[in-house]
């Protein structure tokens, strides 16, 4: 008992420090999404090249598929963007998310403390005034990579715990379980990201393997276009298309994915973990 207290402790502080840097960076975002925002948004987007960046730029800071797709909408919505500029800018909202795996995997801890050092003072400062938005958001980074932090020192002991075999063989569920578990947490856990992390960490110290790990993430393409649904259904006309757009985009890449870990457990294709090691 003591032993998973001590584990678990520091593993819940990491998940906190996680999430209020998420929620921080998304407050910030929203605070320069104001009207001179918005205009430098149309103008950004005046071409596809310019649409794609702007995407992975939007997905990049908020690192939310649905919150960047209803910030889409909203630009649609007050004519800001066109219908097709949308959909295309929402298309690339999807690579910009996917920075946050590759920041857990590698080692930033000198930068996490700069970046939470210098923002937070930055945040103490009155004449920071209109800057402080993008203080906030680089403080929330800071928050964030704190708690991916805590949660690789967290996750070090798991594998020497008692209760280890025990846990690791209730992850060994059958891939189309582990698919529906991913689902089930974006549905529950409102952030990809945060998931991911998780299963980085929980995969990094032994505890699944990366068929289970991948067939997990995968699921969470399914939580989340069902998320944007049930939460757009207020929305209407072109705001919704764009909505719509994006549940599509999330459930057919997590089908194609899952539906390639399932053939390459099968044998009949490579897996994706073997394509991905021989492209490295």
């Amino acid at each position: 008992m003591n032993e998973a207290l001590a584990i678990l402790g520091p593993f819940l502080a990491g998940l906190v420090f996680f999430f209020w840097g998420l929620d921080r960076i998304r407050s910030s975002v929203r605070g320069l999404a104001g009207p001179p925002a918005r205009r430098r948004a149309g103008t950004l987007t005046g071409g596809n090249l310019r649409a794609a960046a702007f995407g992975l730029l939007l997905g990049i800071l908020t690192q939310s598929v649905m919150g960047s797709a209803f910030i889409v909408a909203s630009f649609v919505t007050v004519g800001v963007l066109t219908m097709r500029r949308a959909l295309l800018v929402t298309s690339w909202v999807n690579p910009g998310t996917a920075l946050l795996p590759f920041l857990a995997a590698i080692d930033l801890n000198l930068v996490t403390l700069w970046l939470i050092g210098v923002a937070g003072l930055a945040l103490r400062n009155r004449r920071v005034g209109d800057r402080s938005a993008i203080a906030g958001t680089l403080f929330g980074v800071g928050l964030l990579l704190f708690g991916i932090m805590e949660l690789k020192l967290a996750g070090r002991p798991i594998a020497d715990a008692s209760w280890f075999p025990a846990v690791a063989g209730l992850l060994a569920a059958p891939l189309p379980v582990a698919f529906a578990i991913g689902a089930l947490l974006r549905l529950g856990i409102q952030s990809t990201g945060g998931i991911v992390v998780i299963v980085i960490v929980i995969a990094g110290h032994g505890m699944l393997d990366m068929d289970h790990a991948m067939m997990v993430v995968a699921g969470t393409g399914i939580g989340t276009a069902s998320t944007i649904l049930l939460l757009g259904r207020g929305l209407r006309g072109e705001a919704l298309r764009v909505g719509v757009w994006q549940a599509i985009l999330s459930a057919t890449a997590a089908s194609l994915m899952g539906g390639w870990i399932l053939l390459g457990a099968a044998g009949a294709v490579p897996s994706p973990a073997a394509a991905f090691a021989s492209a490295g």
